[in-house]
């Protein structure tokens, strides 16, 4: 299994057995993630690599770069304000996420980036919240 797909697994598995609703990875169709049948639930998916440079003093076979990935997770929800709506939920992702360290064989942990609304579609608000996560550099 990929690194990638190993973090995002754990994610979802975290996230899942913290928050009372249905966590999933993003849909492997666009067509489907519209469906109103995915609302009330959080998707998880791997979003982007940032990479640093490689130091330009290294021989070229020895190329260590600082890498960090972001997943992103996406928030479906009918109610805004209710005992269980958006804030509350957003509230416990956070807490379930921040500081969790996915992988057994690395002391990398994950950390907010961003959070904010992403839509209000077909009667769904959408939050998106991005992670980050430094992943040992393999040359």
């Amino acid at each position: 299994m990929s690194q990638l797909l190993a973090i995002e697994t754990a994610l979802i598995e975290r996230i899942a057995a913290k928050l009372p609703c249905k966590v999933s990875p993003f849909p492997g169709s666009p067509d489907a993630f519209g469906s109103p049948a995915l609302a009330d639930e959080i998707f998880v998916g791997y979003q982007r690599l940032n990479a640093s440079p490689p130091p330009r003093s290294l021989p070229h076979s020895k190329i260590i770069q600082e890498r960090i990935a972001e997943y992103a997770c996406l928030l479906r929800r009918k109610n805004l304000r209710s005992h269980q709506g958006t804030y509350e939920l957003l509230d416990l992702l956070r807490a379930a996420v921040i500081g969790f360290q996915p992988l057994q064989t690395s002391p990398a942990f994950f950390y907010q980036l961003t959070e904010g609304f992403v839509e209000l579609s077909q009667g769904f608000w959408a939050y998106s919240s991005v992670f980050a996560i430094y992943l040992p550099s393999r040359s």
